[in-house]
């Protein structure tokens, strides 16, 4: 019991009472506040009541979807979505196209995926994918090109670092890949870190897409997204974007003629070209804190670099060590954390 000229605040809570009389007292009651004071207390679960997610004793309502996992519920992601582990009842879901024979059928636009149980079961491609060459966790998808033109492949709308390859043929075993990527979305990390590959093809034409993961723990929910371009005439090339180089169109195909930056950057405003300053890991013509992040991440000391990390490898050696880490340092715009 506290009495006068003391006083007492409940943190995390906004509630304080200072006492002025003698008289003035405090016990235990008057701390618990009230169901419907909008402030959760220590034995309420919500506040205010809604009767929806909170009964009128400010308990939580169970409800699938919410992020707890209650008696009748196998899992709780949080939402109630299909095709990401858990369905609309908070039941799982079985994994219909872990192995390449089971391969899913996937449209035009967006379709969601997960990949939490998943096994790896295709094979490795050290000239074409990045890191170690392989894909981990990796599901199947089955894709018919609905014109002729350029198909786009995107995960950048995923949860986890993934990995991405696409076969020509809808057969299994696969053999040689088409395309490959591991971190081709825009932006800063984490969301550089999805995949995104774009390959020619004609109406009608069958493509195997393998989802997976950049390491043998990448796993979890995503969406893929594809979208198919194509051109009906020059005009349709001829964009006016420098970096792109001269373009014309070819049964629907959109053929670049010359590449007007080899082995440098292209800078679109004032249409020159400019060498790769030294430490700019993810080439996109500065060195800051995005590439000091893919740096730190493929820096293992002397020995061969990953060919996922080839750009870490500043000063071409054959490895991500102290001395590329000084070069970078050299060039870093900024205070170094």
């Amino acid at each position: 019991m506290l009495r006068s000229g003391e006083s007492i605040a409940i943190a995390g809570h906004g509630w304080s009472r200072n006492l002025r009389s003698h008289d003035d007292e405090v016990t235990c009651a008057d701390l618990q506040g009230s169901c419907g004071d909008g402030v959760i207390q220590m034995d309420e679960d919500c506040d205010p009541p809604d009767g929806v997610s909170c009964d009128n004793n400010c308990l939580r309502i169970p409800q699938c979807g919410d992020g707890f996992l209650d008696d009748t519920e196998a899992c709780d992601d949080g939402n109630t979505l299909t095709s990401d582990g858990c369905d609309a009842v908070c039941q799982l879901e079985p994994l219909l196209n872990d192995a390449c024979a089971d391969s899913q059928p996937v449209l035009d636009g967006q379709t969601n995926f997960y990949t939490f149980d998943a096994t790896t079961d295709g094979p490795a491609h050290f000239d074409i994918c990045q890191f170690d060459g392989q894909t981990y966790h990796d599901i199947w998808f089955d894709y018919q090109a609905t014109c002729t033109g350029q198909i786009t492949v995107s995960l950048c709308g995923s949860s986890y670092d993934t990995d991405l390859v696409v076969y020509d043929g809808c057969t299994c075993p696969v053999t040689a890949a088409l395309a490959c990527n591991d971190d081709g979305c825009p932006g800063a990390p984490p969301g550089a870190y999805r995949s995104l590959v774009t390959f020619e093809a004609g109406v009608g034409d069958c493509f195997k897409i393998r989802v997976g993961g950049w390491g043998e723990t990448d796993a979890g929910a995503g969406v893929i997204d594809i979208a198919c371009d194509h051109c009906d005439s020059d005009a349709d090339c001829d964009d006016g974007l420098f970096c792109t180089g001269i373009e014309t169109c070819e049964s629907g195909v959109c053929q670049v003629e010359s590449v007007p930056c080899d082995g440098q950057l292209c800078r679109e405003p004032d249409e020159t070209c400019m060498p790769i300053p030294p430490g700019d890991v993810d080439r996109d013509g500065d060195v800051d804190l995005n590439d000091l992040a893919r740096f730190v991440r493929c820096s293992g000391g002397p020995g061969s670099v990953l060919p996922k990390c080839i750009n870490s490898d500043i000063d071409g050696d054959g490895d991500a060590d102290l001395h590329d880490y000084a070069i970078l340092q050299e060039g870093f715009t900024g205070t170094m954390p």
